[in-house]
């Protein structure tokens, strides 16, 4: 046990010694708990699922179904202890469908509220669902798979991959065309691929994996996802598997996370970005190789188990109940709300709950509902609270401690150096137990201010627990180290204990009595002591490993356990820790880690992990009541009679198990032995008052009483001295029935008088027959015969007996002859009638006849006459009536005829078929048939079938009314024979006359054209468009005919699809015939349109230049390398511009010019075009050439060949196309 329990029992101890205090009557094993941090649930959050309009769904581990209706935003429990596991939207069906634990752990939701349970096959857990071609796939433990087509409402379990339950599929994907689930088993990583959810494929993913150097072969793979090019699969350290097919699988060899030991839970893909949470938190990265922290998870333990992408943002769920959104996966807002972080202990004084855990956590609450944090001046992990009276202390590791006044404001303190540490307060000293550098240690303090160690510590590192028990006046600690236990009286000198097992324990509590009881894990995990010296185990059934304490309310023991049993966590009570009782609690998860009773409220308080705080209360017992007043059965009573209760049953609100006891009274005084729900009256209660007093206990100290009204027994009824017996002269028809042994007796002496009547079968009574003797009629006949009697005192005493029994016999009818069936040669349509005789030796009795026709042994509905028409369906079946005779008194006989089988008639055609095309057919043609159908003189069902021939041979797959003219058909003769079969092997033929199908000429497929825009001289022509097809399948022979402005081209490579431009087709118009020809009718001829072939510049052959480049005044200037060429042959001719430093010369335009004395000191140059007279001018400028002033040389040298300013070069322009 711990702090927790310490505190209760001190509490209670302190109420025990309050004048008139007593533990509730109410206290019975009826619990309500709930959930009260942190909201929604402090389940771990498995799955999440989004319908895309709002409505989001969450699983927790325990099974509780969460919904938000506004986008993850707000939550609400809408459903706890279900099972499942996992949920997913199916867009398919409309519904959410959750999946978990046990074969009802399935169900289906149209809108996240109202839950239809389902069933699956086996109890293997679902772990994840995909959804695809409308087909649901469920992938979970022992890798099992189902699927469901349904949308989730049924369930087919297909073959295991990797069969057995050490085998895992943990997360399910869908891309289009190919499901891809992973897990992973005991030997190495699973995943595999199906196309449509039943067939499987294990594929290969050690080769990848063997590539990354954190991973190892058995590491479970985290998460699958498809991002529209490639599958992508994280495993730890946010390595990732990518695969286009999912069949070869390689590895992103970078991770900015190796090493630290990241292993995502859970993977998504919004089409931009990727989101992995696990451990840390939760990462983003936009090509799977670099990830980005973007959430840090609250402390180290916990983890992100989901994330789903909505449409809009993503959303995130795990440990504790955590719920996060994000629209980036960057910027993250906690959805969840409260206390999140570890909590170990909880105490209760001043009507205030506090609790203590990780990091310094400290919290308060005044109801146990809502939830304040408070400071408490510490980074180190609080292991247990206590109250003095005066204050709070919480210790923790290395030696924290810190004290409050009001559970407020919190001081901490020094003096403790140890480790785990735990307190308890005996009403004088605080004693703290821990761990001193792997010493045991222990302190003791009077303030929580001032503390002194002892001399031994006890368990040191191993304690769990430490309470103090007041009867033996002993600390007591429990823990690690084989069921460790230490008891000391002042926390100075401690004694270890044997505590006869090697388990751990984790929790010890007091009745304040001197009996101990502890808990733990191991066998035995429960043992008592009432000395805490000598311990004794209980059979208690084991919880596994889960955190588990112990606490006593007042008059109990209780044991809350977070697990589940029957789907529910458990809680166990006991009144003397010896003998336990399981009750389910009505939450779908408790805090099991520490536990509180809270005597003036009657609350229960328990913590966890990660926040996880219950708050449960013993329900109030209601006692059972009568809903009428009970009463004695019948007022006029005898001696004799036994009385009975009328309105004797109680209810009870809390549907209770009762137990009733009664006692009968005579004038007030009970009667011995009479306690039984009815009492036979002996003569000494004649004239006496009877009463019966009814108590009804509902075994939980709810009690109801209640007393009839009195009955008055003032008369002793008469008694018959024999048994009354009939006697008759035979048991049909017309016989007497009489009575004997009808002699009376009257304690009384009252004159007593006989009346009967008679009854058949005991219950029937006889109008009219109220005599001592019967007369047997027919209407009695097959009934049992009897009589009651009734004696009369005349004094209210009536005595009434009933005889013994005679039966009444009737003989059946019987068939003179038997049943037969006239006309039994008869075909459909034929009336048949049953001929039979019947006779009956009553003859008071008319036998009625009734019939059934029957085929091949079935009835026949409705064939119910004399008489029956021949069906169709009779045909070849065997045929007989069953014929029953009924004389209306219990006598019947039934008689069956002999059976015969009707014949069969055959079909005939009304209209032989023909093939109803007109005029020539061609391949590709539709032939269908025209005639009316074929009929049957038995009305049977006919069958007609249809076989096409060509040439008189079976055409394969034409089978059909109609069929379409293959190219195998061309000029054969296709036929068409037609049969029509009744069910009785009856049938008509009839083959159509033939039609031959013709040839079609071949067709181009587009337009065919000149694909060449602008072409010239030189180039090659290309045709586009130029394609055709033949409807039959002939092959097709092209021709091509050149031609410009009309006229064929002549010469080699003119009938090919190209054509070369020569100089001879410059500036004409080009445009091509071409011929198509399946070599089986004319051909069929396109022209493409006319294009014009473009004129082409001319060009120089050489670069012009100034000739005479020393020229000075009174040279003449010429040009060299003005020779040129043309590609179409055009006639070039030249024209000439000199200029004078860029300027025009007026009337220099020949080839030559005269230098001048005005030249000199000027740089000459000239403009030189040449025309094609088509439009083609290529115009250049000649390098200028500067003139010498007189007496100088260009440049101050001597000519050389060379000119200052740079002759023999131009610049060459082109115009034209």
């Amino acid at each position: 046990m711990n702090t927790i329990h310490r505190l209760c029992l001190a509490m209670i101890l302190t109420v025990g010694l309050i004048p008139g205090f007593t533990v509730p009557a109410w206290a019975a094993l009826t619990y309500s708990w709930q959930e009260v941090n942190p909201l929604p649930t402090p389940d771990e959050i498995g799955a999440l699922a989004s319908n895309g309009g709002g409505v989001v769904v969450a699983v927790s581990k325990q099974g509780t179904l969460l919904r938000s209706g506004d986008g993850g935003t707000t939550w609400g429990q809408v459903k706890t202890a279900t099972g499942c596991l996992t949920v997913y939207w199916s867009a398919a069906h409309s519904r959410f469908v959750a999946m978990g634990n046990w074969s009802n752990g399935s169900f289906t939701s149209p809108d996240g509220l109202t839950w239809s349970p389902t069933t699956r096959p086996n109890s293997y857990p679902v772990q994840a669902l995909a959804e695809g071609n409308g087909i649901l796939v469920a992938v979970g433990g022992g890798s099992s798979i189902w699927t469901s087509s349904n949308g989730g409402a049924n369930w087919v379990s297909q073959n295991q991959v990797v069969p057995g339950t050490l085998s895992s599929l943990d997360h399910v994907a869908w891309n289009g065309s190919l499901f891809v689930a992973v897990g992973g088993y005991t030997r190495a990583q699973l995943l595999v691929t199906s196309p449509d959810g039943v067939t499987w494929t294990q594929q290969d993913v050690a080769t990848a994996i063997a590539t990354l150097p954190t991973v190892s072969a058995t590491t479970p793979l985290g998460g699958v996802v498809w991002d529209g090019a490639r599958w992508v699969v994280t495993t730890r350290d946010l390595y990732s598997l990518v695969s286009a097919d999912g069949v070869t699988w390689s590895a992103l060899t970078t991770s900015p996370t190796a090493g630290t030991n990241t292993y995502a839970k859970a993977l998504g893909w919004n089409g931009l970005q990727y989101c992995a949470v696990g451990q840390y938190g939760a990462f983003v990265s936009n090509d799977g190789v670099t990830w980005n922290h973007t959430l840090t998870a609250p402390q180290a333990n916990y983890f992100l188990k989901t994330v789903a992408w909505d449409g809009a943002q993503w959303i995130a769920g795990g440990s504790g109940g955590t719920l996060y959104t994000s629209p980036d996966g960057t910027t993250w807002t906690e959805r969840s709300q409260g206390i999140h972080d570890d909590l170990n202990r909880a105490a209760f004084a001043g009507g205030l709950y506090v609790v203590v855990g990780f990091a310094g956590r400290i919290a308060t609450s005044p109801d146990g509902v809502a939830w304040t944090v408070q400071t408490s001046n510490t980074i180190e992990t609080l292991n247990d609270i206590v109250w003095t009276g005066a204050q709070f202390v919480a210790v923790g590791n290395n030696g924290a401690v810190v004290t409050s006044p009001d559970g407020i404001a919190w001081s901490p303190q020094v003096g403790l150096t140890g480790n785990r540490l735990t307190v308890a307060w005996n009403g004088v000293t605080l004693v703290a137990v821990g761990d001193q550098g792997g010493v045991a240690a222990a302190w003791t303090s009077t303030d929580g201010a001032t503390w002194t160690p002892s001399s031994n510590g006890g368990l040191g590192s191993n304690v769990n627990d430490l309470i103090w028990e007041p009867t033996l006046g002993l600390f007591v600690q429990v823990g690690f180290s084989g069921g460790g236990i230490a008891t000391s009286p002042d926390g100075i000198v401690w004694t270890p204990q044997n505590s006869n097992t090697t388990g751990t324990l984790l929790g010890v509590t007091s009745d304040g009595n001197g009996r101990l009881v502890t808990v733990g894990i191991g066998t035995p995990n429960v043992l008592v002591s009432t000395d805490a010296v000598t311990w004794s185990p209980v059979t208690f059934p084991s919880y596994g490993t889960r955190s588990i304490s112990i606490v006593w309310d007042g008059s109990r023991y209780l044991i809350p356990i977070n697990v589940t049993v029957n789907s529910k966590p458990t809680i166990y009570t006991s009144t003397d820790g010896v003998t336990w009782s399981k009750t389910a609690t009505n939450i779908g998860g408790i805090a099991g880690k520490g536990a509180l009773f809270e005597p003036s409220s009657g609350q229960y308080l328990t913590v966890d992990t990660f926040g996880h705080i219950s708050l449960g209360a013993v329900l109030p017992n209601h006692p059972p009541a009568f809903a009428t007043p009970p009463t004695i059965k019948t007022q006029n009573v005898a001696v004799g009679d036994t009385l009975s209760l009328l309105n004797a049953n109680a209810q009870d609100p809390d549907n209770d198990v009762l137990t009733y006891t009664y006692v009968w009274r005579n004038n007030g005084v009970a009667i011995p032995g009479a306690t039984a729900a009815f009492y036979a009256m002996t003569p000494s209660d004649a004239g006496a008052s009877l009463d019966c007093t009814i108590t009804v206990d509902d075994n939980l100290g709810g009690v109801a009483t209640a007393t009839t009204p009195p009955v008055t027994i003032a008369n002793h009824r008469p008694t018959f001295t024999g048994t009354p017996t009939l006697a008759s002269t035979g048991n049909n028809v017309g016989d007497v029935v009489s009575l004997t042994n009808l002699g009376t007796s009257d304690v009384d002496g009252d004159t007593v008088t006989l009346t009967y009547q008679w009854y058949l079968d005991g219950w029937l009574p006889i109008a009219s027959a109220t005599g001592p003797t019967f007369t047997i009629t027919v209407n009695e006949l097959g009934f049992g015969l009897s009589c009651d009697i009734t004696a009369d005192d005349g004094n209210g005493g009536l005595t009434t007996v009933t005889s013994d029994s005679l039966a009444l016999f009737n003989n059946p009818p019987v068939f003179v002859t038997p049943p037969t069936v006239s006309n039994i040669s008869s075909t459909v349509g034929t009336v048949v009638e049953v001929q039979a005789t019947v006779t009956d030796d009553n003859p008071f009795s008319t036998p009625v006849m009734t019939y059934q026709w029957r085929a091949a042994g079935v009835d026949i509905p409705g064939a119910t006459a004399l008489d029956y028409t021949i069906a169709p369906a009779d045909i070849g079946v065997a045929i007989d009536c069953v014929v029953t005779a009924d004389d209306q008194s219990g006598g019947v006989t039934t008689a069956t005829t002999a059976p015969y089988i009707p014949g069969n008639g055959v079909p005939t055609f009304d209209e032989y078929p023909e093939i109803a095309n007109a005029g020539p057919v061609a391949v590709g043609d539709l032939l269908t048939l025209q005639f009316t159908a074929a009929t049957d003189p038995n009305g049977d069902l006919l069958t007609t079938t249809y076989r096409w021939q060509a040439d008189g041979v079976d055409i394969p797959g034409a089978t059909g009314p109609t069929y379409t003219v293959a190219n195998t058909d061309l000029n054969a003769m296709v036929t068409c024979v037609v049969t029509a079969t009744d069910p009785f092997g009856g049938f008509a033929q009839h083959q159509t006359a033939p039609v031959q199908p013709g040839n079609l000429p071949p067709a181009f497929t587009g337009t065919p054209a000149i694909a060449n825009l602008n072409p010239h001289v030189g180039d090659t022509l290309t045709l586009a468009d130029g394609f055709a097809s033949d409807p039959n399948g002939d092959t097709v022979n092209f021709y091509y005919q050149w031609r410009h402005n009309g006229a064929v081209i002549t010469g080699v490579g003119t009938n090919g699809p190209t054509l070369t431009v020569t100089p001879a087709l410059a500036h004409q118009n080009i445009d091509c015939l071409i011929f198509i020809n399946d070599g089986k009718s004319n051909p069929v001829q396109a022209t493409t349109a006319a294009i014009a072939v473009g004129n082409t510049a001319p060009s120089f052959d050489a670069t012009p230049a100034i000739a005479n480049s020393s020229a000075v005044a009174g040279d003449t200037l010429s040009l060299s390398g003005v020779a040129t060429s043309d590609p179409d042959g055009d006639t070039v001719t030249l024209s000439y511009q000199w200029r004078s430093d860029g300027v025009d010369l007026t009337g220099e335009t020949g080839a030559t010019l005269a230098v001048a004395a005005t030249h000199e000191g000027h740089a000459i140059s000239v403009a030189l075009s040449a025309n094609d007279g088509q439009g083609g001018i290529t115009a250049v400028t000649v390098a200028a050439l500067t003139i010498p002033a007189a007496n100088t040389t260009a440049g101050g040298t001597t000519g050389d060949g060379s000119a200052g300013g740079g002759g023999g070069g131009c610049f060459i322009g082109t115009v034209g196309f």
